[in-house]
């Protein structure tokens, strides 16, 4: 078989041109492309089917076919004009695609159950038609080929396969597919922005129940501004930990095959490719692990979580890397929850090795094969039995008259193998998602010396008081802690205040000597809300204080930069992007000072102006006064005020800095 590269340079914008995409399909060729998630491969081979599909003779079709209906639907969402979606539910099929080929259409989206049949249909209104089919997701075929799951439907695309004009079979991950039944393997060049900031393995002690570790760190991840999916697979457990959190007022939801498609979550990912609005959490199974994809905002804060654990078989470094695909834009953090090996588990470290596996399984079977011949003296009803009762240890089936090794059943049973072996062996586990991430460094958490994870986190219950919070830390507290904010946590032990609100108020202490501004801004304010409005008062003050020095730094140049580019104009999302990102390229050689990514450096300096015409929405940037803190953070002048004095108290720059000057500079 031979092997192609496609690197970045043939891509537009690390994007599969759909003219690239037509000339795969014009080679009439069976191509196995292996490209990651955000390559854009569904949408230009969608775009090449279309246009094809108007060039060439009546009674050619081109056939998209994917796993599951979600993801269907979502391509034909996506691709609406010229297409007809064919799945299960949908009634009088026939009739449908009589109607869409008189139309003057000729491409589909089916289901993999729907393609057999419409391909027979295809051939029932012309002998002579020829399809070109598109496979998504095709290491599907493999993993689902099982008995007592989809096997004959696995079974018939698979045969479709080798009919069809042309074949283009998508996959990210196509380490376990069987290379020989195609002409040739095209690999897209991965590009090198990362899918996500944080990779993390937490792991847990096997007495210790799931719920009691995995809901504390949601709820704490919640708190902190981050909105979460939960890959588990287990549709009881995931409505149970919904449900617990729901009842602790953190919005949760459990998608699964029995979710209604008029679910407004279920529709919100599916057809808009958005995390729902209104939802915090959501709780899945591997029904959106492949093919569905999810949009995100700069300002959201996404965490994916995988629990890998004895009722969660998520143990595939394949199907995990499936899954930190999901997000399109990059995101905050990819953590695996799983339990510490146990006392009697090895060390073992070894890769699974698959093609070796494959190699020795299939001389079994061949000599199964050689064997069963001779005992039966060929090809008789005897050997039929024999086969059907040794057919899941020898990998034999009938073809008409021959006996033949179903490779399809090889592979499937190694990829069950495969996570069997790396949940036996928790240490190889983690080295083969070092070498499936090999651009990431992966943090290896042990629950019980988490620092990160409070006092209480091994709690049943996760407790929200409804005592306001000013009755529970007073003017009292503030007074004494103010002198002695370094017995924050101890003097506070006993004061009935939840994990989120100790966080909010230890921060902000230093930054405000007002008691009612405090009670106000904890109450009123979101972890990352706090967060952002401390590196304003911080990015300010530092600002003011390099202005006054005649030193070069990062951070002042690139303020002056951007300050200077900017001006009055207005630009959209992406020319503002681009603006930043240039003037940080600019600014890098000043090597000084706080080397903060573009847009974060952009929400601490500027306040983001906003107007809007009749087609779309502009922003200008402006550099920050105290008056401009006060209408982005929703405070008064005088309360942004004191929070800047005790900013300049606590930078120890009220020496070199004119107090006056500062607060009132615009």
């Amino acid at each position: 078989m031979k092997k192609e590269y496609v690197s970045q340079e043939k891509l537009h914008n690390g994007k599969i041109t759909a003219q690239l995409a037509k000339e795969w399909l014009q080679r009439e060729q069976s191509l196995l492309i292996n490209a990651q998630t955000g390559t854009g491969k569904t949408t230009s081979l969608m775009n090449a089917a279309l246009q094809l599909a108007t060039q060439n003779e009546l009674s050619e079709y081109y056939i998209f076919t994917a796993p599951t209906v979600n993801l269907c639907e979502q391509i034909a969402q996506n691709h609406p004009n010229g297409t007809i979606l064919l799945t299960g539910s949908v009634k009088r099929k026939e009739e449908l695609i009589n109607q869409h080929i008189g139309e003057g259409n000729r491409v589909f989206i089916t289901t993999y159950d729907q393609a057999e049949m419409l391909v027979s249909h295809l051939k029932l209104l012309n002998n002579t038609s020829k399809y070109n089919l598109i496979i998504d997701e095709y290491h599907r075929l493999i993993a689902d080929y099982n008995k007592n799951f989809r096997k004959k439907t696995m079974a018939s695309l698979y045969k479709l396969q080798q009919k069809a004009k042309s074949v283009i079979a998508l996959s990210g991950t196509p380490q376990l597919i069987l290379l020989d039944s195609f002409d040739s393997l095209i690999t897209v060049e991965r590009s090198a922005k990362p899918l996500f900031n944080e990779f993390s393995i937490v792991s847990f002690p096997k007495k210790m129940p799931l719920a009691k570790c995995l809901l504390p760190y949601i709820y704490r991840r919640v708190n902190d501004g981050h909105k979460v999916i939960v890959f588990l697979q287990s549709v009881k457990r995931n409505k149970a930990l919904a449900d617990k959190l729901n009842e602790n007022s953190i919005s949760a939801i459990n998608i699964d095959s029995s979710i209604g498609k008029d679910n407004n979550a279920y529709l919100s990912i599916v057809q808009l490719g958005r995390f729902p609005e209104n939802i915090d959490v959501i709780f899945t199974t591997s029904l959106l692990a492949e093919g569905i994809s999810i949009n995100i905002e700069e300002h959201e804060k996404i965490e994916v979580i995988v629990v890998a654990h004895k009722f969660s078989n998520f143990f595939s470094p394949l199907t995990i890397e499936q899954i930190s695909n999901r997000i399109r834009q990059p995101y905050a953090r990819f953590s695996i929850f799983t339990e510490n090996p146990s006392d009697f588990e090895n060390c073992n470290s070894m890769l699974y090795n698959y093609e070796q596996k494959f190699r020795s399984l299939k001389i079994e079977a061949q000599n199964s094969k050689q064997n069963l011949i001779k005992m039966t003296n060929g090809v008789t009803e005897l050997t039929v039995q024999s086969i059907s009762s040794c057919e899941r240890n020898a990998y034999l089936a009938l073809d008409g008259k021959s006996i033949v090794i179903d490779e399809l059943a090889i592979l499937n049973d190694i990829s069950k193998d495969f996570e069997l072996y790396y949940k036996s062996n928790r240490h190889a586990f983690i080295a083969a998602l070092k070498k499936q991430f090999p651009h990431y460094t992966i943090s290896c958490v042990d629950y019980d010396l988490d620092s990160q994870l409070e006092e209480d986190a091994t709690k049943e219950d996760i407790s929200i008081s409804d005592i306001p919070l000013s009755q529970r830390f007073t003017d009292q507290d503030f007074e004494l802690l103010q002198k002695r904010q370094k017995q924050f946590d101890f003097y506070l032990k006993n004061h009935d205040l939840e994990p989120a609100e100790k966080r909010t108020l230890k921060a902000l202490l230093p930054y405000t000597s007002c008691y009612n501004l405090l009670i106000k801004l904890a109450e009123n304010f979101s972890s990352t809300q706090v967060n952002l409005l401390i590196d304003t008062l911080n990015g300010y003050v530092e600002l003011q204080t390099l202005k006054r020095t005649n030193n070069t730094n990062f951070t002042l140049e690139y303020v002056q930069l951007i300050a200077g580019e900017v001006g009055d104009n207005y630009f959209t999302v992406k020319e503002l992007k681009i603006l930043l990102h240039e003037a940080h390229k600019l600014a890098i050689c000043s090597i000084d000072g706080n080397l903060l990514p573009a847009e974060k450096m952009q929400k601490i300096y500027f306040f983001k102006r906003e107007k809007r015409t009749n087609s779309k929405r502009l922003y200008s940037l402006e550099l920050h006064t105290l008056a401009t803190i006060a209408a982005q953070f929703n405070l008064t002048n005088e309360e942004v005020a004191n929070l800047l004095k005790c900013t300049i108290k606590k930078n120890e720059v009220i020496a070199n800095v004119d107090l006056i000057y500062l607060l009132l500079a615009s």
